[in-house]
């Protein structure tokens, strides 16, 4: 079986220059008010693109995280509120984020707001969280919220915590939490409320008035805290972590999450699997519902397993449009995660991603034959992740890269790779 989704990073639509005197410095053409107005216009785009993508038969929509980039690589500030506009033109394709930067939030803010977004979309909320990268895009959040992206040791400290809060919030009628970063409900909080009193009074409440309510020095402090509305997806929407390098992947194996990598082709993608793999078994097959063996590669009837991040573009690639292709990856080896270890010593750049089969252009034959090589990396099921918006592409030629991919590659692939399964019923709210 075979599914599609769609990544929308964001990129500009203005035309994108490349500096004469270094090819890995690429940037957005236009003054800083062209910026703005673009960036508006991919705000709409990206809700219409995603209604596009579901009457085309695409079976996810992602959007990443991204803030304050004037060169154009990303936009995409609250990939939450647009999968909520998404949400309300659409009913069968799968919302995503590719990721929440858990190191930009409150972990009770994000848990409402994800839950908000699986209750109006019937369901089909798939939660990205990545621990980030830039510290111009963090550490602005950051000193709110004492995270860092500077310090990955707190990094990762915070984002684990924020982990862990999101899934009592989701999974527990309420909850406290003492913590590295958070303390919830603050121990100073206090409650004299006669209302909360006589709700946990009542007989068959799943917590008790003196569990939700201590008495210290004559004063009513709060002792749990409830967030509403938890997802509708029982027990919550499915998790994802994006990933670039070989312990993210173990990481997230371990955890029972998908993974969505960025950085992997050509041999690599074997390895990625076997080391996804071969952790989740060690790890006794950890999932958010029923630990047990699940399909190499990808698994359908589970939506378990590993994704691949592939640009792709259909038809001649002019120098604009391969300096648009190539201004992603730049951009990130430049700003972002330049300090990462690649494989075999790479530095990620446009070139990286061309030469390692994840940057499919060409004819539609040639972007089969990249995606097929992917499949029979061993894969029993897949899921395809294709990035159609590369910046300097306009709205309408993005959509134009859609329509050809859906009538002329999704048909073969299909063939290929024995159908697609049929989308998940919605799910609905209780009436009692």
């Amino acid at each position: 079986m075979i599914e599609f989704s769609v990544l929308h990073n964001g990129g500009t639509d203005l035309p994108i220059a490349r500096d004469p005197d270094n090819p890995n410095v690429t940037f957005a053409s236009g003054d800083m008010a062209a910026v703005h107005r673009s960036y508006q216009r991919v705000a709409q785009q990206q809700i219409a693109q995603a209604v596009l993508a579901e009457e085309l038969g695409f079976d996810y929509f992602f959007l990443t995280e991204h803030h304050f980039q004037p060169e154009g690589a990303e936009f995409s500030p609250n990939p939450l509120q647009t999968g909520t506009a998404i949400a309300m033109k659409t009913n069968k394709i799968r919302i995503g984020q590719m990721a929440n930067i858990l190191p930009r939030h409150h972990p009770l803010r994000i848990a409402e707001q994800v839950g908000m977004l699986d209750v109006l979309s019937g369901g089909r909320v798939e939660f990205g969280v990545g621990r980030g990268g830039g510290t111009r895009e963090t550490e602005p959040f950051a000193q709110a919220y004492g995270s860092s992206d500077i310090d990955q040791y707190k990094n990762q400290a915070y984002f684990d915590e924020v982990l862990e809060i999101i899934l009592k919030a989701w999974t527990e009628p309420s909850f406290s939490h003492q913590g590295t970063f958070y303390s919830i409900p603050p121990k100073w909080l206090p409650w004299d409320s006669a209302l909360t009193r006589a709700y946990f009074s009542q007989p068959g409440i799943e917590r008790r008035l003196d569990e939700i309510i201590e008495t210290r020095d004559g004063k009513d402090f709060l002792k749990e805290l409830s967030v509403y509305p938890q997802p509708l997806q029982s027990p919550y929407p499915q998790i994802w972590q994006t990933a670039l390098s070989t312990n993210s992947v173990k990481a997230a194996a371990r955890r029972g999450f998908n993974v969505c990598h960025l950085g992997a082709g050509g041999d690599d993608v074997r390895n990625v699997l076997d080391a996804y793999h071969t952790e989740a078994e060690k790890a006794g097959w950890p999932d958010r519902a029923n630990s047990e063996p699940f399909k190499f590669g990808w698994d359908s009837s589970r939506k378990r397993g590993v994704s691949f991040l592939r640009f792709v573009h259909i038809g001649d690639i002019t120098p604009d449009k391969r300096n648009g292709l190539f201004h992603f990856p730049n951009y990130v080896a430049d700003s972002l995660i330049s300090g990462i270890h690649l494989p075999h010593g790479a530095r990620l750049t446009g070139e990286f991603f061309e030469n390692a089969g994840m940057m499919l252009h060409g004819s539609v034959q040639q972007v089969i034959d990249g995606l097929m090589r992917d499949y029979h990396a061993g894969f029993e099921d897949h899921l395809v992740l294709p990035i159609f918006e590369t910046p300097g592409l306009s709205g309408k030629e993005v959509e134009e890269q859609m329509q050809i991919f859906a009538e002329e590659v999704m048909p073969v692939l299909r063939a290929e790779c024995g159908g697609s399964p049929e989308p998940a019923p919605l799910l609905e709210v209780p009436n009692s």
